[in-house]
């Protein structure tokens, strides 16, 4: 469901990222949703 938001643009990596830290989902789904490593998105980002 969290892919299908993101394919409409109705959720960012940014959100989901948030999700992680919240623990709404892991890591390896993040990775998984947006083909990017967690740890890999925040480095960029920070």
């Amino acid at each position: 469901m969290v892919k299908q938001a993101m394919g409409y643009d109705d959720c960012s990596a940014e959100d989901l990222a948030e999700g992680v830290a919240a623990k709404y989902i892991t890591p390896e789904e993040f990775q998984e949703i947006t083909g990017e490593t967690y740890e890999n998105y925040k480095n960029a980002v920070s």
